[in-house]
């Protein structure tokens, strides 16, 4: 991919992030329906649509800087929060076909207050943190959801992890080049083994791709408040 080729990308990727800047909601009301569950699934949709575009803001930045070890850890950030939004709109999906509520329900309890570590639990819940419910698996997640829709997601997913962790790929590789006849070893971005169009190609896409899904789900929460409404039990 040429420098031409990059720059297009880094600027489709602006006008989305300009875009989802102007339209982000400030204000939400926690309730607004009989049953609580829309409220909450309303909250977890646009809690996720400022994650994401705080996430291509930076992860844009870092693109632009050549800063690429930040701009892959920020894209993997991308596509957990992606694969959460993903699950979220199919469990709306199944709920809507099945005309029941119970998993989407226990879906959005581990979303938004799922912790996993016990010992947080106990520092946020000291009286109760055996009722504060575990996080959604994501990794679980980008194997099997993702992994079935989409050819080779989890296979980037797991190039990503290897920048993001401090293995070879994140430390080594990335910042020391060898001069094997001049027997020197200079520190610098490896600009052989770091490469933007190792992330950035696949964070455009799927950002338009996640875009869609969020503009599509408005229609399917008007229905889920429908529903939700049908099923709460006359007084």
């Amino acid at each position: 991919m040429n420098d031409q080729e990059l720059t297009i990308l880094l600027k489709e990727l602006n006008l989305k992030i300009e875009k989802l800047k102007c339209s982000l909601p400030q204000k939400t009301p926690i309730l607004f329906c009989k049953s609580v569950d829309p409220s909450r699934a309303m909250i977890f949709r646009e809690a996720c649509l400022h994650r994401i575009t705080e996430l291509c803001e930076s992860a844009y930045d870092a693109f632009a800087k050549k800063r690429l070890i930040t701009a892959f850890i920020l894209c993997r950030a991308f596509m957990e929060t992606e694969t959460l939004f993903w699950s979220f709109i199919d469990m709306l999906k199944n709920s809507l076909q099945t005309r029941k509520t119970d998993e989407i329900r226990n879906f959005l309890s581990k979303c938004l207050a799922g912790i996993k570590d016990k010992e947080i639990k106990k520092f946020r819940n000291p009286e109760e943190s055996n009722k504060v419910p575990d996080p959604i698996n994501v990794l679980t997640l980008i194997q099997k959801t993702m992994g079935n829709a989409i050819k080779h997601y989890p296979l980037h997913y797991a190039s990503l992890c290897e920048f993001t962790h401090p293995n070879a790929a994140g430390t080594v590789d990335a910042y020391v080049a060898y001069d094997w006849k001049e027997n020197i070893a200079t520190f610098r971005t490896n600009t052989e083994k770091l490469k933007e169009e190792q992330a950035l190609p696949h964070l455009v896409a799927s950002l338009e791709a996640f875009i869609c899904l969020y503009n599509e789900s408005a229609t399917q929460l008007e229905e889920f408040i429908e529903l939700c409404e049908s099923l709460v039990p006359l007084p």
